[in-house]
């Protein structure tokens, strides 16, 4: 399952996989109910098209492997074959011969030789990374991607130092992944070693459904970028994009070197989902609406309406059967809210299944 090529971690931007990047972070032995586990959360993963995973290629202990490569095996071999490469990332540094081990998936070259430098790589490569066990390295690791702002889910019920992480930043992890006083409690106290082997799915589809919360995946937002829209953008489609955990992408707030048109199709590419405001029918949206429809992703409409919300645009034979969200042209309060809530809900629906 290892690719034959191997990219260079500064082409990332280029190389980024297709959907939510989720990374796992623990070393150490893993007994073998947590290994259950590694298997149960990578195969509920793999059923979900929009996510990617990222690995250390660390294999650590031979009898199970550790967390992170434990998962990302389990999620791979899933996969059909031609999505492997596409959907797994393994960062990988080379040797002291300059020889580069086998991985899963892609393979992404780190520059220098220190294993802390590949792991940190994929803290600030990651949408949303997962702690389970684990020593002072890996403690290192997360904090660093809280202090970059990254989403990061420690299990308290394996032991080193995700416990560690989930006692000190409790308050923290369950602000950032909306977790209750029910599922704390149990987390808090629960073994893994005792559970059934339905009781590990369960658990691992808790985890995957945890993660998937505050995953923040990338909306490519095609629409006019005259100013006159700007209000639009701001006042509707960004909140709802960050209401749904999700970074919006647009290409004129895009720093970009080189083919624009290149980078655009790879935004879109690595994209979870697409808003497209169609006012004035631009060319350049319908081309990336097209472009995205081709490559099977989710596509929300938005359209302005007037004062007696009728539309103020008859929309091509191609897209008039989509769903739109509409907005008001007078941008009323109440009709942000609306628009506002309707955007957020179709998003959360079609990028995190809920």
């Amino acid at each position: 399952m290892s690719s034959a090529s191997i990219d260079d971690a500064r082409q990332w931007q280029t190389l980024r996989a297709p959907g939510l990047q989720v990374a796992f972070l623990g070393s150490g032995a893993l007994t073998g109910s947590e290994a259950s586990l590694c298997e149960h959360i990578g195969s509920a993963l793999s059923r979900l098209p929009h996510v990617a995973v990222t690995t250390s290629g660390y294999a650590g202990h031979k009898e199970h492997g550790s967390f992170t490569m434990a998962v990302a095996r389990s999620f791979a071999r899933q996969l059909e074959t031609r999505d492997v490469d596409r959907r797994v990332t393994t960062f990988l540094v080379s040797g002291k011969d300059g020889t580069v081990p086998n991985g899963i998936g892609r393979r992404v070259l780190v520059r220098g030789p220190s294993r802390m430098n590949r792991q940190a790589q994929i803290v600030a490569k990651s949408d949303v990374l997962c702690v389970a066990g684990g020593g002072a390295g890996t403690k290192d690791l997360a904090r660093l991607a809280l202090q970059i702002d990254k989403p990061m889910l420690p299990l308290p019920f394996i032991p080193g130092a995700s416990r560690e992480l989930w006692e000190e930043h409790e308050e923290d992890v369950r602000r950032e992944f909306s977790i209750d006083d029910n599922q704390s409690s149990r987390w808090s106290a629960l073994g893994v070693a005792g559970l059934s082997d339905m009781q590990i799915d369960e658990l691992a589809r808790e985890i995957v459904a945890t993660l998937l919360r505050t995953a923040r995946g990338t909306c490519f937002v095609c629409m006019p970028f005259a100013a006159a829209y700007l209000p639009v953008y701001l006042r509707i489609v960004e909140p709802a994009i960050a209401a749904s955990h999700l970074h919006p992408i647009r290409m004129d707030r895009t720093p970009c070197v080189g083919d624009i048109a290149a980078l655009l199709r790879t935004e879109i590419e690595a994209a979870a989902c697409i808003v497209a405001v169609l006012d004035e029918l631009s060319p350049n949206v319908l081309y990336e609406v097209g472009f995205a429809h081709a490559l099977r992703k989710p596509v929300i409409l938005v359209q302005g309406v007037d004062e007696n919300r009728s539309s103020t645009l008859d929309l091509p034979f191609d897209v008039r059967t989509h769903r739109v969200v509409f907005y008001p042209c007078d941008l009323d309060r109440e009709g942000i809210a609306r628009s506002i809530d309707e955007l957020h809900a179709l998003l959360r629906s079609l990028v995190h299944g809920f």
